[in-house]
């Protein structure tokens, strides 16, 4: 079955104009999953490039389906970002290993570089979003560890006291200082700082945190932190 998974995934790819470029398999073998790179991507400055993929993944569940979405990819520490509605984030879904539309596939990839095209003008909104410590932690405990009383004195006070942030925030907040690729004081730089922690430190076991930063609650976190960090642009 991961073998004609893997085919279809190749086939898949190749139709649409993508290259399959690393596959993998997620708790213990239920999740088959494959990255497919596409010929697009943007870079922010001279030396942070994003590149767009197709992510493919063929569940050992009964119930469900096969599913091709859309994702990022920042080059720099691999960090991935899902694109999200209105951002070439239409998904593709069959049930079976079988042929498959050719249409859609090329349709897919067009919809990545369409998709990169709206997410290169959010990153440089977020490069030019300038934050400082505060507004950093506001905006991550908001998310990550919200509190009764989010005041400018609550916020000040949490700054001011690693030991009453939850070692999630601390977490983040190194993070955004001292990651690969950091840019701390802007908009960009904590939304890498949430990809960052999603992919490469949450929790700790391995699998489970590709499968949470891909499909899960902290999916969720990366996209509502973006959208949170546009709404401070607008």
């Amino acid at each position: 079955q991961n073998e004609d998974a893997l085919g279809f995934f190749r086939d898949y790819a190749n139709a649409g104009g993508a290259t399959l470029e690393t596959a993998g398999s997620l708790r213990g073998g239920k999740c088959i999953w494959g990255l497919a790179r596409v010929n697009a991507g943007f870079s922010i400055g001279s030396s942070d490039h994003v590149k767009g993929y197709i992510l493919l993944v063929s569940p050992h569940e009964v119930g469900k389906s096969i599913s091709v979405r859309t994702t990022s990819v920042r080059v720099v520490c691999a960090n991935t970002l899902a694109m999200a509605e209105g951002e070439g984030a239409a998904e593709y879904r069959q049930s079976h290993l079988k042929d498959f539309d050719v249409a859609a596939a090329k349709a897919t990839v067009e919809l990545v570089k369409d998709g990169l095209g709206i997410m290169e003008a959010e990153a440089k909104k977020l490069v030019k979003l300038k934050m400082t410590p505060f507004d950093t932690v506001r905006v991550l405990s908001d998310i990550f560890q919200p509190l009764e009383d989010n005041s400018d004195d609550a916020i000040k006070v949490l700054l001011a006291d690693p030991t009453l942030q939850t070692t999630t925030l601390q977490g983040l907040l190194w993070a955004n200082a001292n990651a690969a690729g950091a840019t701390p004081g802007n908009g960009w730089g904590v939304l890498n700082a949430v990809t960052f922690w999603s992919d490469h430190m949450a929790g700790r076991v391995n699998d489970a945190r590709l499968y949470n930063a891909w499909f899960g609650q902290n999916a969720r976190r990366k996209e509502q932190t973006k959208q949170t960090l546009l709404q401070m642009v607008a």
